[in-house]
């Protein structure tokens, strides 16, 4: 046993409070096989070429000073043009139902083989999530608080503060449901998170691994059900929208919250991505979210005082 990665463990189960809101969480764990191996060796020992040391016939260092000295290193117009466009060109070919290729679990962006790791439950991540991850306890707890801020100047809302949130693992959320998490190289429609309410107060659950911006999607999500929870009354939701439409009244508001907070926060990219593959999905998620979009088209943030979902009991 490693002493240092047990105490690391330890501290990271280890209960952390704030403003009434209690903090479990456990790390992220990749599988040490082939393929992690490769994509580390591609991502950080690129210019090897497949070797173990550099040909010696090449001279990095001059040939980094000559780009210098014609400031072709600094060409930042350039570069945000190309950025755009490439961006563009993602999203007007993006197509999360391709055959024979692997798609982020995080992101949904297609990857190269040698260009992710998977994770001990099977989740498949791209390099640039795996670099944005979220690894420890501390890291999410400011995350959270931060979302959570944010959720309640935007949408002009306060939120309950007795909650105690756990970070786990795909596996053991797919658990609470009586489910199995089965990875597949698209990118899984899974329970990202949940949020609940019963007689020892709210809890919220949500996976560990994710990078930054998909961690802060699930809080926005998960933290409008807790609103929900606390603003909303069964009975009203069943009376107007039937008990079998409820579960879709409360998941299509939380697609279009976690979406809209991150078009508020100017990650587009991201947001259009989750429009993409929540628009496609022929479940209580989707077909909820089409419903909302519908009656509140998103907004920029300088128009965030328009009319929201927030400001009733019965939204739609």
């Amino acid at each position: 046993m490693n002493p240092g990665r047990f105490t690391n463990n330890l501290v990271d189960t280890l209960e952390q409070k704030n403003e009434g809101i209690i903090f479990t969480g456990e790390d992220e764990q990749t599988l040490n096989n082939e393929r992690n191996a490769k994509a580390s060796y591609k991502g950080k020992n690129y210019l090897l070429y497949g070797f173990d040391t550099m040909d010696e016939s090449l001279d990095l260092d001059d040939t980094f000073k000559y780009l210098q000295k014609y400031r072709l290193d600094e060409n930042l117009l350039k570069q945000a043009r190309e950025s755009i466009a490439r961006a563009a060109e993602q999203n007007n070919s993006y197509n999360p139902k391709k055959d024979s290729a692997h798609f982020c679990d995080f992101c949904g962006i297609e990857m190269k083989e040698g260009e992710y790791s998977i994770l001990v439950d099977g989740r498949e991540r791209c390099d640039k999530c795996s670099e944005a991850s979220i690894k420890t306890l501390k890291q999410f707890k400011e995350i959270f608080l931060d979302v959570l801020k944010n959720i309640e100047k935007f949408f002009g809302i306060k939120l309950e503060k007795s909650i105690h949130v756990k970070m786990t693992n795909a596996k053991k959320i797919a658990k609470h449901f009586d489910k199995q998490f089965i990875s597949t190289p698209r990118a899984d429609a899974r329970v990202l998170g949940f949020a609940r309410k019963d007689f020892r107060g709210y809890t919220i659950y949500i996976e560990n691994g994710s990078p930054k911006i998909a961690t802060m999607a699930t809080i926005a999500h998960e933290l409008t059900h807790i609103w929900q929870y606390a603003n909303w009354s069964n009975r009203e939701i069943y009376a107007k929208y039937g008990k079998q439409k409820a579960h879709e009244i409360y998941e299509g508001m939380a697609i279009w919250t976690e979406i809209q907070y991150l078009l508020y926060i100017k990650e587009n990219d991201f947001a259009n991505r989750l429009q993409v593959i929540n628009s496609t999905r022929d479940d209580d998620y989707g077909k909820g979210f089409l419903v909302y979009l519908e009656k509140y088209p998103f907004k920029d943030l300088k128009f965030r005082r328009t009319k929201s979902p927030f400001e009733k009991k019965t939204p739609i």
